[in-house]
């Protein structure tokens, strides 16, 4: 029950946290284009990729606390704002960073091309190919999925449903979460579940 409580009132803080980015971004319709936008190193961040970090302890035959549960947090973000919300939800759960990154890039200079090239990959279905996807193996491990995206076209980018496609979640948490120009969630959250 605590762990139900504990991520509904993460799922608030992020909500409340959407609103203020929000906020923060009104009447800012430039949106900064991912080109001036600082590189990412890359897809995947875990937490325990510290190479200064201690080693596990030896396996001891004394009884041993629960396991902490293992949280993924994969996100899709075009301008920024994803990407600090999900750097946000790590800080306080201590949860791995998965970047979505599509093999081929949605145009990055222009909000026009940028928004035809979405809405076009929504009309026609299209599951674009994800660079560096992670191993089946690898998200069977995790016991909480919080996917990231921005709304795109009234729903969650293409890129989303592509990763979502290549995973069984059924029986673990899955937490969405999305930033928005002010529209809303639109139909991602049903389409999300439906995903799953």
């Amino acid at each position: 029950m605590k762990r139900i409580s504990k991520l509904k009132s993460l799922f608030l803080l992020c909500v409340t946290a959407v609103c203020v980015l929000n906020a923060c971004n009104a009447g800012d319709s430039d949106h900064t284009p991912p080109s001036q936008l600082p590189e990412a190193s890359g897809n995947v961040l875990p937490a325990t990729s510290d190479p200064d970090a201690p080693e596990a302890p030896a396996a001891s035959s004394e009884p041993q606390a629960p396991e902490q549960e293992k949280i993924l947090i994969a996100y899709f973000s075009w301008s920024g704002n994803t990407e600090r919300m999900a750097a946000y939800i790590k800080e306080q759960t201590g949860g791995d960073l998965y970047e979505i990154i599509p093999l081929t890039p949605y145009p990055t200079t222009s909000y026009t091309l940028w928004g035809e090239s979405a809405r076009e990959e929504r009309d026609n279905n299209v599951r674009p190919e994800i660079r560096d996807p992670l191993p089946a193996s690898t998200v069977a491990q995790y016991d909480t999925v919080f996917i990231g995206y921005p709304v795109w076209a009234t729903n969650a980018p293409q890129a989303v449903f592509s990763f979502l496609s290549q995973y069984n979640l059924s029986g673990k948490t899955v937490i969405p979460f999305c930033t928005h120009d002010g529209y809303g969630a639109g139909g991602s959250y049903g389409d999300i579940a439906d995903a799953i």
